[in-house]
């Protein structure tokens, strides 16, 4: 599962450097220290994927299973609240437009998300994949480049197969998925 997730992680990162900037140039802003950055970015994917995966879809597998198509609608469910989540940027001046483009993109990397914590039965390679994809998105927009409309729904296109890469894995399992029991 780790080789899995870290032959997808570099094409992430490639296809959203790619689709947000045009370029591969990853600099970071010199005005604030790349430690500080990258331990505030590394909690932020930590805590959403408590939420979202740790949480949210565990929840759901206990209540819908991995019976009948019941993981993967855990995946899908779960997916369309951490799209949601995204939209809040609105609050934050980004275009609903823009907004509504990033949570498509938010909603494809939570399939894969999701299916790799079932596949590994563990949510850390999930957070590794959140944290070093944002980080690296933040380093590339750092370097310059415009966020607009076309480019987020290029993003989201373009992460298309890396969610069908994941409930590939998913359904590749010889076994049911287990969450463990928690109570």
């Amino acid at each position: 599962v780790w080789l899995f997730s870290l032959l997808a992680l570099t094409y992430a990162i490639a296809v959203s450097a790619y689709a947000l900037t045009g370029n591969l140039n990853f600099r970071p802003d010199d005005s604030v220290p790349l430690s500080l950055i990258a331990l505030f970015i590394t909690v932020a994917a930590f805590l959403e994927e408590i939420a979202f995966r740790g949480l949210i879809l565990h929840d759901l597998v206990r209540v819908w299973g991995d019976s009948g198509g019941g993981s993967i609608r855990c995946v899908l469910v779960s997916s369309l609240f951490f799209a949601a989540m995204h939209l809040v940027n609105v609050l934050g001046g980004q275009p609903l437009a823009q907004a509504l483009g990033q949570a498509g993109v938010a909603f494809f990397l939570g399939v894969f998300l999701a299916c790799l914590v079932l596949a590994a039965r563990s949510i850390y390679p999930a957070v590794f994949f959140h944290g070093t994809l944002n980080l690296a998105g933040f380093l590339n927009l750092a370097g310059g480049g415009e966020q607009e409309l076309q480019s987020w729904l290029m993003l989201g296109l373009l992460m298309i197969p890396l969610a069908a890469a994941g409930i590939f894995l998913l359904r590749s399992l010889p076994s049911p998925v287990a969450v463990p029991d928690t109570a």
